[in-house]
């Protein structure tokens, strides 16, 4: 019996052209723009014939001369096929031009995806920022999480869903707030996200007028958020940053909001210091300005007395909190949150229906269950004592090479920043290191010339801990020490 194919044509015969002539005319046609594609299986003979409503010799005819002109291809007992040698130069053409009156804007334009993205390729000792282990992450939990889920929805169907998020994942992150973070809060004020950038887009979008607010930022600072903030059409002011964190005095005085990576900077890692917290909210208060807190991998502690999240002293509504599972998780579960001030969160949730209505219920049913079961909780703590240990003999490592490498104070997170002795260029060592198996990022490789500013990059190597081996730091590190000797001698 004939495979069940039918064309996605309107193919119209028409009086004034034989049958033949026009069948042939509308299948190449339809091949050289493209709608039918190479490989793509064609009706049989028998059932084309039926569909159009003409003989079964016309369309044997169609077909043969279409074969004999290089369109199609029989396969013996298998059909007649589109055949995969055919271009489509109108098809080309077309796709490349824009109609007179409506073009992409002049923001997106030049604008490419590789523009944005730090190129890290993979190495043997593995040293890239941003990546989480997930090695050792219960995937065998999870899946029962996720076949709970998936079993409860095919009961419930989508009655669960909700733009601000499934209720009983908000009273899970209320526990894991107020357990890990010292933050105290209601699920009702909780709105889940596809992640960070997600939550950006939100804040961004009830927050930015084009053209007219202006966002200040760390600098070096987080290049992702800035993109966003740009693209909403903000003004971004980067303000540096030192020891303690952003240097809130030189925040200067018509700004609207400050983005801030409070618990662990980035890229430099140090906590921004209770003094410049306390300095920046009471800043806040007194020009009316709002302060995005992304507390990005502050689940990983490395002190014994971590400190409280920022959000615990907004008295007065100033402070939009963000978290994301994608460091303690794994990126692929693409869930994060936004704890909001109540004068914007009806706004928030609005253009969170808007933009993609909610998360899978899924995986928000899945994660609530995983929450609720300990599971995350014992994760957390397990995958704190091997970062514990990868950030000890790091520094370790470092500390016999003092000569060349400085280390800056970091208190949570993924990633250590080591600064580099003036006389060897970190951009160049990375590069060296790259030709003997090691990656490892200089701080001035995660700015985009387009974004950089007056405020000097430090001279300074990234290390991510997610992807490198314990075993593998100590001799990663002797190695760097012996490039850097080389660079500065000559």
């Amino acid at each position: 019996m004939d495979p069940d194919l039918s064309l996605p044509l309107n193919i119209t015969l028409s009086k004034s052209e034989k049958r033949v002539e026009g069948l042939t005319r509308q299948l190449r046609e339809a091949i050289v723009t493209g709608r039918l594609v190479a490989n793509m299986a064609l009706p049989s003979s028998r059932q084309l014939a039926s569909q159009l409503n003409v003989s079964r010799n016309t369309v044997l005819s169609a077909y043969d001369r279409l074969t004999s002109q290089g369109f199609l291809f029989a396969r013996k007992g298998a059909g007649t096929f589109v055949s995969p040698n055919v271009t489509t130069p109108q098809l080309k053409s077309v796709s490349k031009v824009s109609p007179t009156r409506v073009s992409v804007v002049e923001h997106w334009s030049h604008r490419r995806l590789s523009d944005m993205l730090l190129d890290q390729p993979r190495s043997d000792i593995d040293f890239r920022i941003g990546y989480p282990e997930t090695r050792y992450f219960p995937f065998s939990d999870w899946r029962r999480c996720l076949a709970r889920a998936q079993r409860q929805e095919e009961k419930d169907g989508m009655n669960d869903a909700n733009p601000q998020g499934f209720r009983p994942l908000r009273i899970a992150l209320t526990g894991i707030l107020s357990r890990n973070r010292a933050i105290a809060c209601q699920d009702d004020e909780l709105i889940v996200t596809q992640g960070t950038q997600h939550s950006l887009t939100l804040i961004a979008t009830i927050l930015v007028k084009v053209g007219i607010t202006r966002i200040a930022m760390e600098s070096p600072g987080y290049p992702m958020a800035k993109y966003l903030f740009e693209a909403a059409g903000a003004h971004v002011i980067d303000v540096p940053i030192d020891k303690h964190g952003i240097c809130v005095d030189q925040i200067p005085q018509n700004i609207d909001c400050v983005y801030v990576t409070p618990s662990h900077q980035f890229p430099m890692g140090m906590p921004l210091s209770l003094e410049r917290r306390a300095a920046l909210l009471c800043l806040a208060k007194e020009r009316g300005m709002v302060v995005i807190e992304d507390d990005y991998d502050s689940e990983i502690q490395l002190s014994r007395t971590p400190m409280d999240a920022m959000k615990t002293m907004d008295n007065h509504g100033s402070v939009f909190y963000l978290g994301t599972f994608s460091k303690v998780m794994y990126p692929g579960v693409r869930t994060g949150f936004i704890l909001a001030p109540a004068w914007a969160k009806e706004a928030l949730i609005t253009v969170r229906f808007l933009h993609s209505w909610c998360n899978p219920i899924v995986i928000q049913r899945a994660l609530a269950d995983f929450i609720i079961c300990g599971h995350l909780r014992r994760h957390i703590a397990a995958m704190s004592r091997r970062y514990r240990l990868r950030h000890k003999i790091l520094f370790q490592a470092m500390q016999k090479q003092s000569t060349w490498f400085t280390a800056v104070s970091v208190r949570a997170g993924v990633h250590a920043t080591y600064l580099v002795d003036p006389s060897v260029c970190a951009s160049t060592l990375s590069e060296h290191a790259a030709q003997v198996g090691i990656g490892v990022r200089a701080l001035s490789q995660f700015t985009e010339p387009r974004l950089s500013s007056d405020i000097p990059v430090p001279n300074a190597l990234a290390f991510g801990l997610g992807c490198v081996n314990s075993k593998d730091i100590s001799n990663a590190v002797f190695k760097l020490a012996d490039i850097a000797q080389q660079i500065a001698k000559k």
